[in-house]
């Protein structure tokens, strides 16, 4: 059991979510869906980069020079400067997006999830929230906002990505890594800062 939440722990970090949400996008609007595969392929690497592969490089550093412990950064007292310049790497790359002529529509919910990480920064201080769950909470808002704007019911999407958070708060207790009140509480703050973010900028 233990190596199963290690498995949804790593496949459902935070660096990936974004991806995985900016390919469901892409899948789902219309627009988007009818872009060609380059652009499309610029958008994904555009996301992966700012929003996986340079806080992957940020958590690589803090782990050599010792300034982070782990990979998950388990301890939260190291947590703030690496989320802080992720939050950083996030509105890089809502900018890049701006620049190649994206939508700011689309770039919302890239703006919406560097909040969520932004409100964990003084939550941390004191409460170990989960950033795991609030980059699930992330991808569950951005689907449930896409399919309130576009008056759409993508019933297996949304029920899928419900039940992977289940998995993913029961593995990262499972792990000893949160309580039931932190995962829960990162997922809220996920949810929200993605959707409410979502139609604000909308």
């Amino acid at each position: 059991m233990n190596l199963l939440a290690r498995i949804f722990s790593i496949i459902l970090q935070p660096i990936f979510i974004p991806l995985y949400g900016v390919i469901l996008l892409t899948a789902y609007d219309p627009v988007l869906y009818l872009l060609p595969l380059s652009a499309k392929s610029l958008i994904w690497l555009i996301v992966f980069l700012s929003t996986g592969v340079f806080p992957a490089i940020i958590i690589g550093i803090g782990i050599k020079y010792g300034g982070v412990s782990d990979g998950f950064i388990s301890d939260r007292t190291e947590r703030p400067i690496p989320f802080f310049l992720t939050f950083l790497c996030y509105l890089f790359g809502a900018f890049w997006l701006s620049r190649i002529g994206l939508n700011s529509f689309y770039i919302a919910p890239i703006i919406g999830a560097a909040v969520s990480i932004l409100i964990i920064l003084p939550i941390n201080h004191f409460w170990k929230i989960s950033a795991h769950l609030s980059g699930m909470g992330g991808l569950c808002g951005g689907m449930f906002t896409f399919a309130i704007i576009y008056g759409t019911t993508p019933i297996i999407s949304l029920v899928a990505l419900i039940l992977l958070s289940g998995m993913l708060g029961w593995a990262r207790m499972e792990l000893k890594a949160h309580t039931i009140g932190q995962v829960c509480c990162g997922w809220i703050n996920g949810f929200f800062s993605v959707s409410v973010g979502w139609l604000l900028l909308m």
